[in-house]
């Protein structure tokens, strides 16, 4: 039971650790995390979030949605940036590839996911 409370504890610290990080990058680059950049940033975050949750609590199957919020944000925050909003019409497709490097990422950290890497490595490639 003690061991419960203080993964949590660490993982609440870390997320916080985190959204801190974020602010004190955004007062020193504004240019690139200002308020307009603020909605892809957030997709971004929650990412993170599920990446630590993953590591700290070695369940793989947080990596998952941990890869696909991550890249669908940073891809997101890319086109937010140059203003190329075409290109989703194939970024789009990226996400397979989001979801094979989560499975990839679940299987190194939870031993139960290790018959899903082969199937990360195939969806990665492709």
């Amino acid at each position: 039971m003690k061991n419960t409370r203080n993964r949590g504890t660490v993982i609440a610290g870390a997320a916080l650790i985190l959204v801190g990080l974020f602010f004190l990058i955004g007062q020193f680059a504004p240019q690139y995390f200002g308020e307009q950049y603020w909605w892809p940033w957030s997709i971004v975050g929650v990412g993170v979030i599920f990446l630590v949750m993953t590591l700290l609590s070695r369940v793989g199957g947080l990596a998952m949605p941990g890869t696909i919020l991550t890249g669908t944000g940073l891809m997101l925050y890319w086109q937010n940036l140059t203003g190329h909003w075409y290109s989703w019409a194939y970024t789009w497709t990226l996400i397979i590839g989001l979801v094979g490097l989560g499975l990839i990422l679940g299987a190194l950290e939870d031993v139960r996911m290790q018959r899903a890497l082969p199937a990360g490595l195939v969806l990665s490639i492709v």
